[in-house]
Formats: C-alpha cells, sequence, structure tokens
C-alpha cells in the first residue's frame, strides 16, 4: 500500500492549469519593455524641462529687408484713386492688385488699411521647440482667417549669393530660411542670418497659414520692382497654436544645391508624404 501511494505521488501534477480564454492571451501576449509609470513620468518632466531651455539658432533682427546682390530700386509708386475719406477697402484698387499703398502717398492718409506691412500691428508670437520640427512659431492670441500675422523679412539675394549661402552657412546645419522674392530675376528672400521672428515658422502639409507677397514699388516684372512677404492666416487659429505654411519646395528647395535626398517632413498632417515638396 505504501509503494502504491508513493507511485501516486510521483505521478501527480502539482501546478495549476493554464488560465483560458483572456487570461491565457494576456500571459502569452509580447509587449514591448516599458518603465514604470512614475518613472516614465520623471523622465518626461526632464525631457520637458532640458527642451525650455534649448535656445534657437541666432541672427540679427531687422526691421526692413535688406538688399545684398544689389541696391534697392527706385521704382514708381502707385497711387491709389480712394477717397480721402476712404480707408482703401475691398474697392480699392491697389489692394485688388496686390499693390501696398505708401504711408506718405495715400490719399486715405492713416486711415488706409492698405498700409505697407511692416507699419501694420502684428499679432503676437513666441518660438517653442516642436521635437523633430525642431524650433516653430506659435501664436499667444486667437487669430481670424484672413488675418495679417507678421511680415516676413530677410536679405534679398540673388542665385549665385544664395548657392554660396547654402553650402557654407546652412547645408551642415540643415536649416534653410529662403523663399522665392522674384523668381524672373532669380532673386531669393534670404531670413536665416538677418530676418525677425516669423522665420521660425515650419512647414506643413496641412498648413493653417499662407504667405502672400505683394508689390510696394515699381511692377513684377524682371528687376522692376520690390516686393514684401508676409503670412496670413488661413483659417481660424487658436491661442497656443503652432503656425505653420506650405514651404512650396516643390518648384525649388535648397537640396537641389547640395545635391543631397529630398528634406524630411515631420509635420504629423494626415496628408503627409514625408518629403517636403511632395504630394500625395
Amino acid at each position: 500500500l505504501q509503494g502504491t501511494s508513493r507511485q501516486r505521488n510521483t505521478n501527480h501534477v502539482s501546478a495549476f492549469p493554464l488560465p483560458t480564454d483572456f487570461g491565457y492571451w494576456v500571459l502569452t501576449e509580447n509587449k514591448d519593455f516599458r518603465l514604470p509609470y512614475p518613472i516614465s513620468q520623471e523622465i518626461d518632466d526632464i525631457r520637458l524641462k532640458m527642451a525650455s531651455k534649448r535656445k534657437p539658432p541666432p541672427y540679427k533682427h531687422i526691421s526692413s529687408n535688406r538688399y545684398v546682390s544689389r541696391p534697392k530700386l527706385p521704382g514708381e509708386i502707385m497711387i491709389c484713386q480712394c477717397p480721402p475719406t476712404g480707408t482703401c477697402d475691398e474697392t480699392c484698387v491697389n489692394r485688388q492688385t496686390q499693390y501696398l499703398c505708401h504711408p506718405k502717398h495715400c490719399p486715405c492718409g492713416e486711415r488706409c488699411t492698405n498700409v505697407q506691412f511692416g507699419k501694420r500691428k502684428s499679432i503676437k508670437t513666441e518660438v517653442h521647440y516642436y521635437g523633430a520640427r525642431g524650433f516653430g512659431l506659435r501664436t499667444k492670441e486667437p487669430i481670424a482667417k484672413g488675418q495679417f500675422i507678421d511680415e516676413y523679412r530677410g536679405e534679398v539675394v540673388d542665385y549665385n549669393e544664395m548657392v554660396r549661402r547654402v553650402r557654407d552657412h546652412y547645408k551642415d546645419t540643415g536649416n534653410y530660411y529662403l523663399m522665392i522674392y522674384d523668381a524672373p530675376a532669380g532673386e531669393m528672400l534670404d531670413g536665416g542670418l538677418k530676418g525677425n521672428i516669423t522665420r521660425y515658422a515650419n512647414h506643413s502639409c496641412d498648413p493653417n497659414c499662407g504667405i502672400q507677397k505683394w508689390l510696394v514699388c515699381g511692377t513684377d516684372e524682371q528687376r522692376a520692382g520690390e516686393f514684401q512677404v508676409a503670412l496670413f492666416a488661413s483659417r481660424d487659429i487658436a491661442a497656443g497654436e503652432e503656425l505653420t505654411y506650405d514651404y512650396g519646395w516643390s518648384a525649388f528647395s535648397p537640396k537641389t544645391v547640395t545635391g543631397e535626398a529630398g528634406e524630411a517632413c515631420h509635420c504629423g498632417a494626415a496628408n503627409c508624404s514625408g518629403v517636403m515638396g511632395v504630394r500625395k
């Protein structure tokens, strides 16, 4: 009897049976390792503090565009036909042709609402660090659709000077602040070395802003006019939102100068192609 009892104890399985259904799935599921929440939260707090201490690359602030490759053109100033009691509203011929009125020559004087960008009240903005997107621009106040945000200022350079700057200054950093100023003349507006805070506005495949270029003197023919460029809201924007626009690099990209692969896009939009200048 004792031998039989010993044999029975030897064959007995003492472990509990495996769980079934959801319990079995939990036991066999493969998961990536995760730190406990208190530790991961502390690490996130440290990262946020480090990000808040990051400083954007330095540049020289300017109150108006600078002309590097040539002197500023003494183009003819277009004077509108608005009455002195008017405000240069949507009926203003200058506004209709995207021509900014000169503050000293407009018949409406101080009532003019088509005044040059540098004379307008800009939206309060600030520079903020956005991780993979780098530093960006966000608004500190609500913005209505179509509202003027701020002028984009920089140095007007010709194609050869642009190529030199891309190779000597911007290639190693990967930061480019170039936009087309006068395409027929082969001129660019460079906000990299000298400019204003609008230079920090990032690209997005689904932007909330748009760039507008208006004449200030002369005509839009080759080397016959000067322009001012500004950022406008393309939809209502809430305070705290990042301000973005489409860089439009499908026609031109600094990478065409360096010969490198296309610039990666990290905008995170649903329609993002992953590369600037490429559309889904």
